[in-house]
């Protein structure tokens, strides 16, 4: 898993505690640490994948609710491949140079 897929994996396991957590309707404001870090995570992924139109759409906003900030990152999430579909060239080149013919 990469470390950004980590890092989005990170907040949704926080999302998710704190709307597990909820008292009746009301949930707590989103923390602002939480929120920039998000959005630092979310212009990574965008950086990773330019061309991507789903990442392109997505934003972090000032007064984000913990259910829209789990539905970012789950979408954040499921557009970044597993480390093992992200094998870079030096991998993939030792790899054959170690393959017998």
């Amino acid at each position: 898993m990469s470390v950004t897929r980590r890092h989005v994996a990170g907040i949704i396991n926080t999302c998710k505690t704190v709307i597990a957590s909820r008292r009746g309707t009301h949930l707590p404001r989103v923390d602002a640490t939480i929120s920039t870090v998000a959005a630092v995570i979310l212009e990574r992924a965008k950086a990773e994948y330019p061309n991507d139109k789903v990442l392109e759409t997505l934003k972090i906003e000032a007064h984000i609710t913990w259910t829209q900030l789990l539905v970012v990152m789950n979408l954040v999430y499921s557009t970044l491949p597993p480390l093992w579909e992200r094998a870079d060239e030096s991998t993939t080149l030792s790899n054959n140079a170690a393959t017998p013919e």
